[in-house]
């Protein structure tokens, strides 16, 4: 320190303080540390997912909607062949993550969170079947789940489209949105195709945060 100035004269001249004793200063950087972890995380559990920017991301999360059908019954054999094939990820419900993994062949992989049957009263009605926690514990590189919009079910929905993106974001965690315009709501003859109808329910699920 140069003779006859004070710590205070060295900061007001512009000099750099030692952050180690400055609480404020700490956390600061650890926060920023984190902010960058997450991030780098996402990015790379993101490119796992995709070749050159490109996704095929096979879903086999029908299990719960049609049951045991031709393909799932034996999805160890499926997965193998799908990966093999060339996908870049597969995705399924979290209670069979234990038949996938030794099969994916280096592939990535996606948990669904959400399900209805096609026996229930209304097959629009999505409910969770899952959390980010367990999918991270499931092995997950991504979460996913489905919307409809235009359904009677859709506020619901785009609730838990909007809290699972925020969730997965803090775990670094990327979110596919299957995003449908579906529902009792619509008009048309083929509504679920309609290219207006359709791009509403894109842009409602990137609005919502999700990455796919």
């Amino acid at each position: 320190m140069s003779p006859g100035w004070t710590d205070s004269d060295h900061r007001s001249a512009g000099h750099t303080r030692d952050t180690g004793s400055d609480p404020f200063a700490r956390d600061f950087k650890r926060l920023v540390t984190s902010w960058c972890m997450t991030h780098a995380g996402h990015a790379a559990r993101l490119a796992r997912l995709s070749t050159d920017d490109r996704f095929l991301i096979v879903p086999m999360d029908h299990g719960i909607t049609l049951g045991a059908v031709d393909g799932l019954r034996r999805i160890e054999e499926t997965v193998d062949a799908v990966t093999r094939g060339g996908a870049d990820a597969v995705l399924t419900q979290k209670g069979v993550a234990p038949r996938v993994h030794p099969n994916a062949n280096d592939a990535g992989y996606v948990v669904h969170l959400n399900a209805s049957t096609a026996v229930g009263p209304d097959s629009n009605d999505k409910r969770p079947t899952g959390t980010v926690e367990g999918a991270i514990r499931a092995g997950a590189d991504a979460v996913s789940m489905h919307i409809n919009v235009g359904s009677d079910y859709e506020r619901e929905q785009m609730e838990f489209l909007a809290e699972l993106t925020e969730t997965a974001d803090d775990y670094g965690l990327p979110t596919l949105a299957m995003a449908y315009a579906r529902g009792a709501n619509l008009t048309g003859e083929d509504p679920e195709h309609d290219p207006e109808y359709l791009g509403h329910a894109v842009r409602l699920a990137e609005e919502l945060g999700a990455d796919v």
